[in-house]
């Protein structure tokens, strides 16, 4: 495997609570990156460049408490199982890269987005996963090795993500005269479509979970200089989703685009909050709630030499100018590296 992406085993004091993999489950790991580095179809994957690039680095960390049965992606490490099987590791790479590659390119925590507005940072959040959704789903008909079950008819009536997969093709097959590829691509869309309008466990559950810890736990919006970022929210979050359709190996619909899902999401929203388990629980709470006044508030209370700011890193700073010197040649780079409290901060003992 080229050095740039590596793996490694997650060790653990109890060995047996994460098993390393044999052999032969590494083998099935290379093969899946080849399968899917090589594959014209996936031209612009960034699994190609990350396996070709020697200044673009991706680890990959067997980790099954952490991994869960799925995987995780946390910056430049992604975290899967380990005794799996080929459709497994292609399914799961497929979809974490998209995650590595953002945060290689933008920030590398969807957490310090809380620079954002909380609209901006929950869209944000819910369109890159519903992307990596898309091209996953698109990848289980492209590849044999996946299960299918290409009986079930009735899409709508659906609920489970791979159903309505399996369902939209069987109906689309039965009703249409499409290609399979055609076919294949409408999929992908509507399981976009899906994530992006509808009562999930990712918009009643994961991203009110970000939103707590990106605007109750975490400050970054108190920084003066990052709003420099945040006013410009919009044209960020255009830039990514632009950045996200390239990576795609299929088009969504003309009129499902970045304005389309971006002027429906306020409605969304405030529909979904009518199934979570309590108001705290649901995207409108934090849309609405007082995180700045609030933050204050936490800083006051604590003594000058206790108080800590979220800074981005230097790194996340150089990226996002990067970006925005894209979106504007007149943008103004922002640098907190000569911000007094900072560097009194960075020269403070570890908590």
């Amino acid at each position: 495997m080229n050095a740039e992406i590596t793996f490694r085993t997650q060790t653990y004091l109890n060995p047996n609570a994460n098993p390393a993999p044999t052999a032969a489950n590494i083998e099935l790991l290379k093969q899946a990156i080849y399968r899917l580095s090589s594959d014209p179809k996936l031209a612009n994957h960034p699994i190609r460049r990350y396996l070709n690039d020697p200044k673009l680095k991706a680890e990959i960390i067997f980790d099954n408490p952490r991994a869960n049965g799925g995987a995780e992606a946390d910056d430049k490490q992604i975290y899967i199982s380990s005794s799996r099987d080929l459709p497994y590791y292609l399914e799961m790479l497929i979809h974490e890269f998209i995650h590595t590659d953002m945060s290689s390119k933008y920030v590398s925590s969807i957490f310090h987005y809380s620079f954002l507005k909380p609209e901006d940072f929950a869209f944000r959040n819910l369109m890159e996963e519903a992307f990596a959704n898309a091209i996953e789903a698109w990848g289980r008909f492209i590849y044999p090795e996946f299960p299918h079950n290409l009986q079930i008819r009735n899409w709508q009536q659906q609920s489970a993500k791979r159903n309505i997969a399996d369902a939209l093709k069987s109906d689309l097959k039965a009703t249409t005269n499409l290609s399979d590829e055609q076919i294949n691509a409408r999929v992908a869309a509507e399981i976009f479509n899906t994530l992006m309008t509808k009562p999930t466990t990712y918009t009643l559950e994961t991203i009110p979970n970000n939103m707590d810890e990106a605007y109750k736990q975490l400050n970054t919006f108190l920084i003066p200089e990052y709003a420099f970022y945040s006013s410009r929210g919009d044209a960020l979050l255009r830039h990514m989703w632009n950045h996200l359709a390239s990576m795609m190996p299929f088009e969504l619909p003309r009129d499902k685009n970045f304005d389309y899902y971006r002027a429906r999401f306020k409605s969304d929203v405030a529909d979904w909050a009518r199934y979570a388990s309590s108001p705290e629980e649901s995207i409108q709470y934090w849309l609405n709630y007082d995180y700045r006044n609030n933050a204050l508030k936490k800083l006051n209370a604590q003594n000058l030499v206790d108080q800590r700011y979220d800074y981005l890193s230097r790194e996340d700073e150089e990226k996002l100018n990067k970006v925005m010197k894209e979106i504007d040649p007149y943008f103004i780079p922002v640098n907190t590296a000569n911000d007094e409290w900072r560097i009194w901060q960075e020269r403070q003992p570890k908590r």
